[in-house]
Formats: structure tokens, C-alpha cells, sequence
């Protein structure tokens, strides 16, 4: 599991690499099924507040999809200031892994649909 939030950081860091001068929306696409349990307290703890708070900027919004049998928007929240931050972590310790199962196929599409639907000006990073 630390290698899987290892590689997602390094995604997210090499992605903000390319464009920092551009706001951006950052989408993050999370698997609250029961399967997910045993990890995820790790990943709501290192991976998602690890990624509002080193990498979400000012002026950056901020999107949680969340899939089960079906995807779900959790959070759309532009960043105006560090409280803003602050709850959208807030709200990741609301969620809990309750799902049946998982429909990856389907949340993927709900996420590119998602995506398309944003600002087209802003860059866009996906975090799966």
C-alpha cells in the first residue's frame, strides 16, 4: 500500500510540474467500497489530506468523486483560503467504506464526463 501512495504523490507532484503558473482542478476519483476497509484509513490520512495540503494551491478547485455501485460527488470546492483546505479534510473523515462493490467502469466514465464539464481553461489532473 505505501508503494500505491507513493506512486499516486509522485503522479500528482510531476503532473503540477508542468504547469504551475495555470489554475487548476484537481479530481480525485475514490473507491469507498467495502474492499477498500483494511487501507482505508491510510489513504484517507497520507494520500488525500497529503494531497489537499501539499499540492492544492489558491485559486485551485478541488473535486472528490467517490464510486461504489454507482459514483457520486462528494466535494466541488474552489480554494480561496487555507480554511477552505481544511474542509474539504473535514469531509474526507465523513466518508466511510460502506459500498457493496465496486463499478470502476462506470466511475470512469462518470469522470471523464465530470471532467469535460469543468472550466476548459483550467488545467485538469485526475487522481485515481
Amino acid at each position: 500500500m505505501k508503494k500505491k501512495c507513493f506512486i499516486v504523490i509522485v503522479l500528482v507532484l510531476s503532473l503540477f510540474a508542468f504547469s504551475q503558473e495555470k489554475n487548476a482542478d484537481i479530481v480525485v476519483l475514490l473507491d469507498n467500497s467495502g474492499t477498500m476497509l483494511p487501507y482505508y484509513q491510510e489513504v484517507n490520512e497520507k494520500v488525500l489530506q497529503g494531497i489537499c495540503e501539499n499540492f492544492v494551491r489558491l485559486n485551485d478547485s478541488f473535486h472528490l468523486l467517490s464510486f461504489t455501485e454507482k459514483t457520486l460527488l462528494e466535494i466541488s470546492q474552489r480554494i480561496n483560503t487555507q480554511s477552505d483546505i481544511e474542509k474539504i479534510v473535514s469531509r474526507f473523515r465523513l466518508l466511510y467504506p460502506l459500498g457493496p462493490y465496486s463499478n470502476f467502469i462506470e466511475a470512469l466514465s462518470y469522470s471523464r464526463q465530470y471532467v469535460n464539464s469543468l472550466n476548459p481553461y483550467t488545467q485538469k489532473v485526475l487522481v485515481i
